[in-house]
């Protein structure tokens, strides 16, 4: 599975932590887009271990709630979850 990731996984998966951006700190802030940049080898990681879309979705619930104290956001977490599998997996 490890060979089947793009090259750039982890910038991917950092791209798409971007758009989950669970805090709302980086629309229309200065802040560093890197902000969320530390869970991506994490989340490749479960991708190469063969986490399902369903096992993403609720490992970025879980960072929502626990990490970072957000309110519950099932949809989105979902949605970009499946846009992680799709950019890692899928291609």
């Amino acid at each position: 599975m490890k060979d089947d990731l793009p090259r750039n996984a982890v910038a991917l998966v950092q791209r798409a932590l971007r758009d989950w951006d669970p805090l709302s700190v980086l629309r229309g802030c200065n802040l560093p887009e890197t902000e969320y940049d530390d869970y991506a080898a994490p989340i490749v990681a479960q991708v190469v271990n063969g986490a399902t879309i369903d096992e993403l979705a609720s490992h970025l619930g879980k960072l929502r709630a626990e990490s970072f104290g957000a309110h519950r956001d099932d949809e989105r977490d979902r949605r970009i979850a499946t846009l992680i599998h799709t950019l890692l997996r899928d291609r």
